[in-house]
């Protein structure tokens, strides 16, 4: 009798983010795309005031405060973001890269 090896892998995230299929909860609450033809098509914080932040920088501001969340909030976002918004910005580095790390490497190379 041959044996049959099954492994139960999780799907492979695609590189580019689509927000009609992620499936990380925070990044589907947190994180948007620009309405088609404004802006730079580059994915969006969304504040509780709904003014938008790109991620990158929001991310950058993160590594900026050696993962010091609640400086990094009263310093650079006020009430306007939470921790779960900046969760949301560092999971999505983590996730979809090449979408942010250009730009954060870039200004991080600037200083």
């Amino acid at each position: 009798m041959a044996r049959v090896r099954t492994t139960s892998q999780t799907p492979a995230r695609p590189r580019e983010y689509d927000p009609d299929t992620e499936t990380d909860s925070l990044i589907r609450k947190y994180i948007t795309l620009p309405p088609l033809f404004s802006g730079n098509g580059r994915p969006l914080v969304v504040g509780t005031s709904g003014t938008m932040y790109s991620v990158w920088s929001v991310y950058l501001n993160y590594l900026i405060a050696h993962g010091d969340m609640a400086r990094m909030l009263d310093e650079s976002y006020g009430d306007d973001l939470t921790p779960e918004h900046v969760e949301a910005a560092r999971r999505f580095a983590e996730f979809y890269p090449d979408e942010i790390m250009p730009y954060v490497k870039a200004a991080l190379d600037e200083e």
